[in-house]
């Protein structure tokens, strides 16, 4: 991609044919198992196996496999533009991550806020989120896509997409810091404050 003189990214053409073939091969072997084996929906267990077993792999598990195929489907329909089965598989995988609870890893959850009661909720008549290196990633993730693919996906999801990046990231973020994670001297404070600087900058919302 490039940046035009209003710092906006343009969409640059890749030529399939230009990328290594052992790549585009993997990347195409890989779609081609997902499209015959559906992706897992999330189940109530699942989600809570961590908080009953301190086990994180059931969940982490479908929860990284249904990132993977976002990521395979939005490069393929990057690279092959026509292939309507790229897009709508591209929609699918958005359509699941959008529906989630959260994004957030359930072994990364301040439960005072996903764990809010319905008293909590009526006061305050918002949903509560935590933010971690995941929901973050997650949010920039649709973002790029929201980006490249807006002419492409059905308005419906383009709406959808913004809607979920804003109520679970930015205005979570916005006003109800500071995150712990901001002092952090890991990779956290990095990872997450620039998915949402870099958020913020596709849409210039908020």
């Amino acid at each position: 991609m490039e940046i035009n003189k209003q710092g906006i990214w343009k969409k640059k053409p890749i030529n399939p044919s230009k990328l290594p073939k052992e790549m585009l091969a993997f990347i195409e072997k890989e779609a081609e198992c997902f499209l015959t084996n559906r992706a897992k929906e999330p189940s109530f267990q699942s989600f809570r196996h961590f908080h009953k077993n301190g086990d994180r792999q059931l969940f982490e598990s479908e929860y990284f496999d249904r990132r993977k195929r976002l990521t395979t489907f939005g490069l393929l329909s990057y690279l092959y533009p026509n292939e309507s089965i790229y897009i709508e598989e591209l929609e699918n995988q958005i359509w699941q991550i959008c529906q989630e609870f959260t994004w957030c890893l359930p072994a990364h959850l301040h439960m005072e806020r996903e764990g809010q009661t319905y008293e909590d909720y009526r006061i305050s008549q918002s949903l509560h989120y935590s933010i971690d290196l995941f929901a973050a990633e997650t949010a920039f993730t649709l973002a790029e896509i929201h980006h490249i693919f807006q002419d492409k996906l059905d308005p419906f999801l383009i709406e959808k997409i913004k809607i979920e990046i804003d109520r679970r990231v930015i205005a979570i973020y916005l006003d109800n810091g500071p995150y712990e994670w901001e002092e952090a001297t890991h990779n956290w404070a990095a990872v997450c404050a620039g998915s949402i600087g870099g958020c913020r900058f596709i849409f210039g919302i908020r």
